[in-house]
């Protein structure tokens, strides 16, 4: 079945995380479903009246155009695999205009309170310095929720004051730890996991107990 091949190729080669092939097969799903609805049996049958008259669906029953341009992605995706592969001749996405999406700013925190929740009292011990260190290494090096979950011990180097993660499709980043100070990994109190250097060890500041 195309789509499998089609997901098969996302993880294995293209080396897309679990979540973002989820996602895909979602979409993929849903749009055919609409198709068996049109009579099309294979995504792959689909032509450009199908595809935008999917999408305008999609906008009718009040999904947002940043949704339609994530379904629409995954759409594209495919046939992109489904023309090199050889299994279509033409692909009907690519004169689709994708939904404008309005522009926003980000979001951001200011200085002042990032100062202010610094300097809170943090309680003693390995806890306090954990959940500083977590919030340091977020402020300081700009790293993903995704990365500091996996970060392992043996991602730190006290040498060069970096730290190595690991983020979308498994890409690896040295990141500088620049000013964190006593709150990152490095200077846990007493360091006792610092004996371990094996790169399986998690790391201390994401470490879960268990409930």
């Amino acid at each position: 079945m195309l789509l499998e091949r089609f997901l098969d190729h996302l993880t294995y080669e293209k080396r897309s995380s679990a979540h973002t092939v989820a996602a895909y097969r979602r979409d993929l799903e849903r749009f055919a479903t609409y198709l068996k609805q049109q009579g099309v049996q294979r995504i792959e049958e689909a032509d450009d009246q199908l595809v935008r008259l999917w999408m305008m669906t999609l906008m009718e029953v009040g999904e947002s155009p940043r949704t339609v341009n994530r379904r629409l992605s995954a759409v594209r995706g495919f046939f992109r695999f489904a023309r090199v592969t050889g299994t279509v001749s033409s692909d009907p996405t690519a004169l689709l205009e994708a939904p404008k999406t309005p522009k926003r700013l980000p979001e951001f925190v200011e200085e002042q309170r990032m100062e202010r929740l610094f300097d809170l009292e943090w309680p003693e011990g390995f806890t306090g310095a954990s959940h500083q260190a977590v919030l340091e290494l977020f402020y300081g090096t700009g790293m993903r929720l995704a990365e500091l979950v996996g970060l392992k011990v043996g991602d730190l180097d006290d040498h060069t004051r970096t730290i190595r993660v690991v983020g979308k499709r498994n890409k690896e980043r040295i990141l500088p730890l620049g000013g964190c100070t006593p709150g990152h990994p490095a200077a846990l109190p007493n360091r006792p996991y610092r004996a371990v250097r094996g790169a399986q060890h998690r790391c201390p500041t994401t470490c879960r107990k268990k409930r």
